[in-house]
């Protein structure tokens, strides 16, 4: 049995577009990070109906996020799970 422990965290940050003029509900994105020894592995759940082509999300969003993950935190792109 390895020693290695897991370590997790999570955040929740509201991403409502703040222009509607009338807002049922508010919106969230939802992150779960866990990382053991020299890997960590990303899995984001948003409240949006796609990435790109509709909604507000662009197109490049995935491709940006992956890129921004590497250069800023060494994340590989393969270890980012997203739901949408």
């Amino acid at each position: 049995m390895s020693n290695s422990r897991l370590i997790a965290g999570t955040a929740k940050v509201d991403i409502t577009t703040l222009d509607e003029s009338h807002i049922n509900d508010r919106l969230y994105g939802r992150i779960l990070t866990l990382c053991q020894k020299d890997i960590t592995f990303v899995i984001i759940a948003l409240d949006a109906v796609a990435i790109g082509g509709i909604e507000e999300i662009p197109d490049d969003f995935l491709e940006r996020l992956r890129n921004e993950l590497k250069t800023r935190y060494n994340i590989k792109p393969e270890h980012l799970l997203l739901s949408a």
